[in-house]
């Protein structure tokens, strides 16, 4: 018994592939498609789900009126103790939490002296957590600066999360403030 062997060449592969072509050049085609959606896909998974970092966000709507309370008056400063309540939830898979509060000035009204944190909530939120975020300030008022005129001290709060990301600020107007006669 003769065996024959059949030489094997790119045209002999074309030929055995002819009806297959098709079929091949949609395969590569498909594959091409998906390797190159595939970074912004799960990107957009990672980011968009929170799967890598939390995603904090206000949702308390119209402010709370901050709580205000008169600590100390002295002739050479006014100390007023303010609590403020914004409420944030968390839209993402991994925790988070709001980090850091800054205060800074208002535009060209008054602004206080100087404004220390007392206390700010940093604890955790879980996914799709909502929570009343609480934090505490000392305004400190230098009535030498304020006229006989009732004035308003303004300025502003704003609230950073984990990554240093600001996450929402509120404008606080203090009205009717004047110095003592």
């Amino acid at each position: 018994m003769r065996r024959r062997s059949k030489k094997l060449n790119i045209y002999n592969l074309l030929r055995a592939f002819k009806g297959k072509k098709k079929l091949l050049v949609a395969g590569t085609l498909i594959t091409a498609i998906i390797a190159s959606i595939t970074p912004s896909v799960s990107s957009l998974i990672a980011d968009g789900f929170g799967i890598s970092e939390p995603y904090l966000v206000h949702v308390g709507g119209v402010p709370n009126t901050p709580i205000l309370a008169v600590k100390e008056l002295t002739d050479t400063r006014h100390v007023l103790h303010v609590i403020m309540r914004p409420v944030f939830q968390n839209r993402a898979f991994k925790r988070g939490h709001v980090e850091k509060v800054k205060v800074g000035a208002n535009g060209l009204e008054d602004n206080p002296e100087e404004v220390q944190l007392i206390y700010l909530d940093r604890s955790e939120l879980g996914w799709l957590q909502q929570k009343e975020i609480r934090c505490e300030f000392l305004v400190i008022i230098n009535p030498a600066t304020m006229g006989p005129q009732p004035s308003t001290v303004s300025f502003k709060v704003y609230f950073y999360g984990p990554q240093d990301n600001e996450l929402y600020w509120e404008g606080i107007n203090i009205e009717g403030w004047q110095q003592e006669g």
